[in-house]
């Protein structure tokens, strides 16, 4: 039985691949291939379509979108006020003492950073946490 040699598809400047292809461009040369099994050259300077299915991994290793796109799913990352911050903080640091599971805490009984930045869905900072924490002694 002999084994034929399998060629991926190589997708390269302005070929026409499919219908859902966005326009890249990548700061050097660069073949790059997904997880998905889709193969990827890019020429540096040139700009090159690439399968929506891999867009957002070509864009987590440099490549640009050619429209001004700034990043996949740029449409639901909308900045929020330093308010809504100290709300959304406030409210998950309730949250965490009423169900008050071990470890979501530190050794000295304050939140943990990393599980809250996970619950609020952005990373809080110390000072921030710091500050919810006053103001909750200050409220009790």
């Amino acid at each position: 039985m002999a084994f034929t040699n399998f060629k991926q598809p190589v997708y390269q400047g302005s070929q026409t691949v499919s219908n859902s292809t966005v326009a890249m461009t990548y700061h050097r040369n660069h073949v790059h291939a997904s997880t998905s099994g889709h193969v990827v050259r890019f020429t540096k300077g040139q700009t090159t379509d690439v399968p929506t299915i891999v867009a957002e991994e070509c864009f987590t290793i440099g490549a640009e979108y050619v429209d001004g796109k700034e990043e996949v799913g740029s449409e639901e990352a909308q900045p929020i006020t330093v308010e809504a911050r100290r709300e959304a903080i406030a409210q998950q640091v309730a949250a965490m003492f009423t169900e008050n599971n071990r470890d979501d805490f530190t050794a000295t009984g304050t939140p943990n950073l990393k599980t809250l930045s996970a619950r609020t869905g952005f990373k809080v900072d110390r000072s921030e946490l710091n500050d919810a924490m006053k103001a909750r002694t200050d409220a009790d």
